[in-house]
């Protein structure tokens, strides 16, 4: 019988071997398309006399550094359409990440790998706004963060403070020699997303934002694009740049996502810092990384004692990237390319 054909993704370079010029009206983006998009709302905490909001200062006019024709033939010469996510997200099992309004006002800071792919929407759209990359970045599980001013008030004397504000640097672990784990592990991390401040994990990208996804109420997209939480905006239970604010999640909370165990010493998914470092992980949430995800979920949810790792045996699997693979100083080099400053993390004005 003949074997079925094959198809492969065309390149950047492949979609770009037409264009001399980019015309001034771009076609519309994502964002432009979902019409009578609201704005959310900053919230602020209950007060008798509730001080005005701070504004940021104006943003400074967008320019672009190169051409569209330089900076997406740049682009395309560092990377194939499939790891910058061009065409869309990869599938994912049982997941559907919903259309939702984001943010535009606040700043955006992002790795350099996810800056890329916010410069190639820029090039494309050069009218557009940076915010018009954020959907983009969360669907592919991109770390980034959008930081946006509070007013000026202090948290409702009268009000009590949730308890879980309290025990938020307290770490339990799991066994991890008890055949019953996994239910304790799935237990456990779904009260811990159901917390406001959980929306961070999705913005952290990466396994974690995997994990969340996989774990998470439904509403968990949502509250991520919307901004701040009430942990944040009730009770400054969060972090800041000067009056510019996000939600945080601690050390210990990472680690129950992970599903430590009591010493740490082994863990249920890859401690997160071999993940980011990794040949495998390339910014942006891949086919494969899909495929690998779904194996060893399947793997811990049948109870296998072996399916967690130590971190020695992690490393193993997860052996770090070479320095011309596409790695975060891959990234930060074309960045530089692409005439912008690479001295701090790449952040824009929304």
């Amino acid at each position: 019988m003949a074997a079925p054909p094959t198809f492969s993704r065309p390149t950047l370079m492949n979609r770009l071997h037409d264009v001399d010029t980019f015309p001034a009206a771009s076609p519309p983006t994502l964002m432009e398309r979902i019409h009578d998009v609201a704005t959310f709302p900053v919230a602020s905490p209950p007060a008798p006399e509730p001080s005005p909001p701070q504004q940021l200062q104006p943003a400074q006019v967008q320019t672009l550094p190169v051409t569209a024709e330089v900076g997406l033939s740049l682009i395309a010469e560092y990377y194939q359409a499939d790891e910058l996510q061009i065409d869309g997200p990869a599938f994912m099992t049982g997941i559907t990440i919903p259309v939702a309004p984001v943010l535009r006002s606040g700043r955006l800071t992002t790795t350099f790998r996810s800056a890329i792919r916010v410069v190639y929407d820029k090039l494309l759209h050069p009218n557009g706004s940076p915010a018009d990359s954020i959907q983009t970045l969360l669907r592919s599980g991109a770390p980034f963060r959008v930081l946006v001013p509070l007013a000026n008030t202090v948290p409702h004397q009268l009000a009590v403070a949730p308890s879980y504000l309290s025990r938020r640097n307290l770490f339990q672990g799991f066994d991890l020699t008890n055949p019953g784990f996994w239910n304790k592990y799935t237990s456990r991390v779904r009260e811990l997303l159901r917390h406001p401040f959980a929306r961070r994990f999705l913005t952290l990208g990466g396994i974690l934002w995997r994990i969340a996804l996989q774990f998470g109420p439904n509403t968990l997209v949502q509250e991520a694009l919307a901004g701040p939480s009430l942990a944040v905006t009730l009770w400054r239970s969060g972090e800041s740049v000067g009056n510019l604010w996000d939600d945080y999640v601690t050390p210990e909370e990472i680690k129950t996502l992970l599903g430590h165990s009591y010493s740490g010493s082994e863990s249920c998914w890859p401690p997160i810092d071999i993940w980011d470092s990794s040949k495998k992980w390339t910014g942006f949430w891949s086919d494969a990384d899909e495929a690998w995800f779904q194996s060893h979920l399947a793997n811990l949810s049948s109870g296998n004692l072996q399916a967690p790792k130590s971190r020695r045996t992690w490393k193993t699997c997860f052996r770090p990237a070479k320095s011309d693979a596409p790695s975060e100083i891959y990234a930060q080099e074309l960045f530089t390319k692409l005439g912008h400053d690479n001295t701090q993390a790449p952040t824009w004005d929304l």
